[in-house]
């Protein structure tokens, strides 16, 4: 059964439509949002890390935005340190 987004929805793979149920925004258990944003986050720098060792994403600019994009989303998970290593490490390869 799919339900609709809550207001306070941060996850970017509902498309602000259908919730996936990640409990980011704490709409099922609150004690563990912190747990769950934590997870979310990480899944996406995943994603992220993927695309830099894809032939698709080997313009500039192309890498500019993602790097751009794992910048925001340290900004978010408010977790600089866990970023800046993983900034040197896709900078170093």
């Amino acid at each position: 059964m799919s339900s609709t987004v809550s207001k306070d929805c941060i996850n970017i793979d509902t498309y602000g439509e259908i919730c996936v149920s990640c409990n980011a925004c704490g709409r099922f258990n609150e004690s563990s949002m912190w747990e769950s944003r934590y997870k979310m986050y990480v899944g996406e720098l995943a994603g992220l890390v993927d695309k830099f060792g894809d032939d698709f994403y080997k313009s500039n600019l192309q890498q500019m935005n993602i790097a751009k994009d794992v910048i925001s989303l340290g900004e978010k998970s408010k977790n600089v340190w866990s970023i800046l290593i993983l900034v040197v490490w896709i900078i170093s390869r």
